[in-house]
């Protein structure tokens, strides 16, 4: 019977919840296993990722805030898909030790909102992040019609993103929300991490109230906190919601899949897991 180590990388880890949902799968195939947590700082980045790949401990891994455009130049291979979109959220080992890198992030952040972004015809998007690039390419993979507008506290790397999408060929309309003539959006989405850790008391959009109307869809990709202070905003303005735990399902199935090569057996998520959006969605 194999043994099946797994993991996850970022700063911070405290929120994650996905040594729950991957242990629970290894369990349901009765495998031996585990799924570990590897807080790394910043500073200690590259000789903690240097150290891991000369250990080859683990058969694979999920790679979530900062790292997701980081880890690039220590793969040995990329899957198509992570290499247009730039970012990479999932590391399998190969048999010859090296590591491939994948992007399940982007189909995962569709399934909540699939159905309604026939109706969408533009949307805001805080963040240019390694999360944000996977938000593009699910929009441009299914809504490419949307306009797509991007408020990021640097303006330059909301710039350079846009820029990095276009040279990809993903075909999608993008601009910065200050050349907007929008002022009110079918989709808002939150790719930050303003709304838990540290930043839990905050919101990425204290106006909220000026950008959405009675149909926006508010879409923050924090699950932990359940509602985040935007979500809260959003219930209060009665606006349908979603926060990000079915991207986390999601994400993780197409990563357990990519790992083990075995389904992600859905009947084991437990209610914490449950696609829970708003209450008037």
């Amino acid at each position: 019977m194999k043994t099946w180590q797994l993991g996850i990388i970022g700063h911070p880890l405290g929120h994650t919840y996905s040594p729950q949902m991957h242990e629970w799968a290894i369990r349901h195939y009765k495998w031996k296993g585990s799924y570990a947590t590897k807080a790394i700082a910043p500073e200690n980045f590259d000789k903690e990722i240097k150290m891991m790949k000369e250990k080859g401990t683990w058969h694979g891994f999920n790679v979530t805030i900062p790292y997701k455009e980081r880890i690039i130049p220590y793969l040995d291979a990329i899957d198509d898909a992570a290499a247009r979109i730039g970012a990479v959220n999932t590391v399998l080992r190969l048999a010859d030790g090296g590591w491939k890198g994948f992007n399940t992030d982007a189909e995962g952040f569709v399934a909540p909102i699939h159905e309604r972004l026939k109706g969408m015809h533009n949307a805001l998007m805080v963040g240019a992040g390694g999360a944000a690039r996977a938000v593009l390419a699910g929009l441009a993979r299914h809504a490419p019609h949307i306009r797509l507008y991007i408020k990021n506290r640097t303006k330059e790397r909301a710039k350079k993103l846009t820029i990095t999408m276009a040279v990809a060929g993903l075909p999608i309309q993008t601009a910065l929300l200050d050349d907007s003539p929008i002022s009110r959006f079918d989709l808002i989405i939150n790719t930050t991490q303003v709304g838990m850790g540290a930043y839990k008391d905050q919101t990425p959009l204290p106006r909220l109230a000026d950008l959405v109307h009675a149909n926006s869809f508010v879409y923050d990709l924090i699950y932990n906190p359940e509602e985040t202070l935007l979500l809260q905003q959003a219930r209060q303005l009665g606006c349908p919601f979603s926060n990000g735990l079915p991207m986390l399902v999601e994400q993780g199935s197409q990563a357990f899949n990519i790992w083990t090569g075995r389904p992600f057996p859905p009947e084991i998520i437990p209610d914490l897991f449950e696609k829970r959006t708003g209450e008037n969605s």
